[in-house]
Parts: C-alpha cells; structure tokens; sequence
C-alpha cells in the first residue's frame, strides 16, 4: 500500500518499531512509501530511530521527512534518605541513533523512555532490575500520545485536529528539554543550522503540554495560545506548515496580530 495510489492505509496511527541502515539504498522505495503515506492517507507514522552504536546513524524509515522519529531517553536512580529518586537524562549514543541524517536533516524530533512496560515500572524496578532502554519502546509511547491527541480532535470537532502535521508539531512543541539539550551536535554552542539537538529532537514528550497546545486553538483569544495549519504558498504541491503560537497579549475583538 506503501505510496500505491490506488490502496490506502486506514490506520489512523502507525508505530514502527523496525528499520533498515540509512545506508541501504535498495529499501528506499518504501522509504519513499512511508512519507507519501502521511500526506496521501492522512495517517500518522512513528518510528524508532535505531539504537546507537555500530548503527549510530538515524535508521530508516525513522529519518523519513514526514514521519515522527523517536529516540529513547536515559535515567537515573539515587537512593536518598529511604527514598528512590528517578531522573531523566539525556540519551546514550550507545541506546539510541543521534542526527542529523545523512542528508542533513534534524532527526529524532522527540524521545520517551525506552523501557518495557513504561506504565507499571517503578523507582524500585530501575533500581534492581536496571533495563536496557530501546528505542522499539520509546516509539510505541509517541505513537499512544499522537492517538490520544486525534481522539481529543475529534470528540472536540476540531477541525485539522487529527492532520498528522498538526499531530507532529503538537507533540514536537509540548516536548520537555532534558539536561545539556541545545540545537545542533555535541558542540556545546547552539548551532546556527540545526533546530534540533542531534541527540533528544526537541526533548522527551509531555502530554499534557501537547493536548494543552491542541485545545487551545477552541479559545485563543480567552488563553493566548493556538496554532493553524496554513501553506507556504498557493501552489497545492508545496509543502504545507503548522504554526503554533504563544502570544504576548490578550487580542481585542477585532483587533489585528501584526508579525
């Protein structure tokens, strides 16, 4: 179904746990695939970037242009005065694939912590049992988060709510910075190319930042946030852009936003 005009992807949500080197040129037709499939079925695609090491690049499909590439966060558990204490720390390049692609493009957009069973794991089980974070785990976590924030569209009658560019740029703008986060690669300085760290994307994903950002487009004027999915230009081929917005000042009625 991969990019076939006549078949279609129902799925609202894809997560993708698997991937090929960035390397491999004979799997880049369904690369191609996946990325028209976002645009053409209106499907949102997750998947995981890959896990470091030998294989450090960002894998395929992950480095796909409209898709939501997911690396996987570290942690941290102190034991303080009877109490475990869990931090989150930025990734591993031995656990999880840094960018840019190697076209040069700012991959992984987001991470989540890479371990089993997220939801039932407790400060006592990192601390015993310490397990290996995956990227397979992290993506699946992104993918029940951009579920979610169609499911809410929907109920609320949000119109392009459920557009998987809205989706991706909800969660990218929700996600939290973790420690040492800064644009570009391991340079300590902020780089002038990259928006994203080489390492994190935009940081780990927070929910409730997400579906706040999502909501908000229902009371812009009341709460002084919002986003609209608008386009480039006229031309109906051109890429299309979300553009969310915090601004500095209620807005009156009818008053005018100049930028």
């Amino acid at each position: 179904k991969l990019g076939n005009p006549d078949e279609s992807i129902t799925e609202d949500v894809l997560s993708i746990s698997w991937g090929a080197s960035s390397l491999d040129s004979i799997t880049q037709w369904w690369q191609n695939g996946f990325d028209a499939s976002v645009e053409k079925d209106n499907t949102t695609i997750v998947a995981a970037c890959g896990n470091g090491g030998d294989l450090s690049d960002i894998n395929k499909p992950a480095m796909g242009y409209n898709l939501i590439s997911v690396g996987t966060a570290g942690y941290q558990v102190n034991y303080d005065n009877d109490f475990l204490l869990v931090s989150l720390v930025e990734p591993d390049h031995l656990e999880s694939s840094f960018g840019p692609t190697l076209d040069g493009r700012s991959k992984p957009d987001v991470v989540a912590l890479g371990v089993p069973q997220p939801l039932g794991i407790t400060p006592f089980d990192l601390f015993i049992d310490q397990p290996k974070v995956y990227t397979s785990y992290s993506a699946p976590q992104v993918a029940g988060l951009a579920g979610s924030l169609i499911n809410e569209a929907r109920k609320r009658g949000i119109v392009n709510g459920d557009n998987p560019l809205v989706i991706k740029s909800l969660i990218i703008n929700g996600a939290v910075k973790l420690p040492n986060w800064h644009k570009g690669t391991d340079d300590p300085n902020d780089d002038e190319y990259y928006p994203l760290d080489s390492a994190q994307g935009a940081g780990i994903i927070d929910a409730k930042n997400s579906l706040a950002q999502l909501v908000s487009v229902q009371n812009i004027i009341e709460n002084n946030i919002g986003w609209d999915l608008g386009t480039i230009s006229l031309d109906r081929y051109e890429p299309k852009s979300v553009i969310i917005y915090d601004l500095p000042e209620p807005l009156l009625a009818g008053e005018t936003l100049k930028a």
